[in-house]
């Protein structure tokens, strides 16, 4: 039943994406380094819009903008060119001013090439005259594809393109099912399944009871990644700058847990301060069965944390530069994700009880090597992006 549940909402997703896909593009603010006059997008509606997502430093955009200023005073009547800054973190606005670009240009403030799914710079997006974005590309254009761009769009012959919304939800959905498997929590997966099985009343009614204690266990997961949430959007402003380099310091840790989970350290060092969670609930008075297994679920969320931290960041981060409401969806979904898996599991055990445990015992040390070497993979490739 939860199988289904997690490949319908899926399913919904994509589904959804040609819907997200027809929305119009992201409004931003940009304040003009030349000028000091600020410019909404929306304010431009009626007209096509260029917008450039660079950097000083970078040598493409310097190519790409030779390109811009060749084909700039032949679109000057008809199309608003703007350039955003996104290294806002080493730029300055002396140094975009002393580019004397003759269009608008500004700093990225407001994270805008989040917004718009822009990974690496320069990057060029087109805006249609009724604010819908038509295209999108990375890397060096030539004066010739910039204005068969410009003409198709101007003409109208360029449909809206996808926006990264349903990407980022998408995101969140397999963030939070990582998390939920990640190498600091897994391993109290086998512990839980005996907790479970070692206490509440056995009346029989054993899908009833994993139903409520999956429940309770999945709103201690939840509770974790909300409060967590909670204060991330509320303070995520002042940390917004450094989402550029999350990319490389996640790859960083993915490979260091990687490593560690081929030695003993990962057990001893990680996973051991949370397992005592579950054992001081044995030793106290009784508080129920669906307490003592949110207190699990906590434990359980905590330690995913640990090792999930920085994806759980990006993730919600991306999302908050949507806006708030893509913020707060993102977070659900990815909590929403999470809890599932735990109920999920919860009812398989209830229909198989003890032989999972076994088999789970058995094949322990498979599960922990194969995501070793997953996570070194991973976490490889994404410092050789960041990097390259």
């Amino acid at each position: 039943m939860m199988r289904k549940a997690l490949v319908l909402f899926i399913a919904v997703l994509f589904i959804a994406s040609p819907v997200l896909a027809a929305e119009r593009a992201p409004d931003f603010t940009v304040h003009d380094v030349s000028s000091g006059n600020e410019y909404t997008l929306s304010s431009f509606r009626g007209k096509v819009v260029l917008i450039d997502f660079m950097a000083i430093t970078c040598e493409g955009c310097d190519e790409l903008e030779e390109s811009l200023k060749e084909v700039w005073p032949e679109y000057n009547d008809s199309v608003i060119f703007i350039s955003l800054d996104v290294a806002v973190a080493t730029d300055s606005p002396d140094d975009l001013r002393a580019k004397a670009l003759p269009w608008i240009a500004g700093m990225d403030n407001e994270s805008v090439y989040l917004q718009y799914g822009v990974s690496n710079t320069p990057t060029i997006v087109i805006v249609d005259s009724e604010g819908y974005a038509v295209f999108k590309k990375a890397g060096v254009m030539s004066p010739e594809e910039l204005r068969k761009a410009l003409d198709d769009a101007i003409a109208g012959r360029s449909g809206p393109i996808d926006i990264p919304q349903t990407g980022i939800y998408l995101l969140a959905l397999f963030a939070g099912i990582a998390s939920f498997f990640s190498p600091c929590s897994f391993p109290m997966l086998p512990g839980y399944m005996a907790y479970y099985f070692g206490i509440g009343k056995k009346d029989g009614h054993r899908y009833r009871k994993a139903a409520v204690g999956g429940f309770s266990a999945a709103m201690g997961i939840v509770a974790v990644y909300l409060i967590i949430g909670a204060l991330l959007i509320y303070f995520g402003s002042a940390i917004s700058e450094y989402i550029p380099a999350m990319g490389l310091v996640v790859g960083i840790l993915l490979i260091i847990l990687g490593i560690l989970m081929f030695t003993p350290i990962q057990y001893d060092a990680l996973v051991e301060p949370f397992r005592k969670i579950g054992s001081r609930f044995k030793g106290k008075k009784e508080h129920g069965f669906a307490v003592k297994l949110f207190g699990y679920g906590v434990g359980y969320g905590a330690a995913a944390a640990g090792c999930t931290a920085p994806l759980f960041i990006a993730v919600i981060l991306g999302a908050m530069a949507i806006g708030l409401a893509s913020g707060i969806t993102a977070l659900l979904i990815y909590t929403g994700a999470a809890g599932i898996l735990m109920v999920a599991i919860t009812l398989s055990m209830a229909a198989v009880e003890n032989r999972l445990v076994d088999v789970l015992k058995r094949n322990t040390e498979r599960i922990k090597w194969v995501s070793a070497v997953v996570l070194i993979i991973v976490g490889a490739y994404l410092v050789w992006y960041h990097l390259a």
